[in-house]
């Protein structure tokens, strides 16, 4: 994976993008090529759908050990390309 990288060396895929969201601490909006978002909460250790600090988490696995921050990126990833599809 390339493109963006915020919280150390976490990639995206290329077109996408992953910032640290200016409003919200320890959390990060992910963004497709279509503008799709998920807001990743960094201290939840989930995403939740579109660019907010409520609603439901998103979690479907637990997230732990030794590169938790990119599977859980890379389950945003495939969840937002699923929502692509369908829509």
């Amino acid at each position: 994976m390339s493109g963006s990288k915020v919280k150390g060396e976490i990639g995206v895929p290329e077109g996408w993008k992953l910032e640290e969201d200016g409003c919200v601490r320890d959390s990060s909006i992910l963004t497709s090529p279509s503008n799709y978002f998920a807001t990743i909460d960094w201290n939840e250790r989930c995403f939740r759908s579109g660019i907010t600090s409520t609603g439901a988490r998103l979690k479907p696995r637990a997230y732990k050990g030794p590169g938790w921050r990119q599977i859980l990126v890379n389950d945003a990833v495939k969840w937002l390309m699923k929502l692509e599809r369908t829509t």
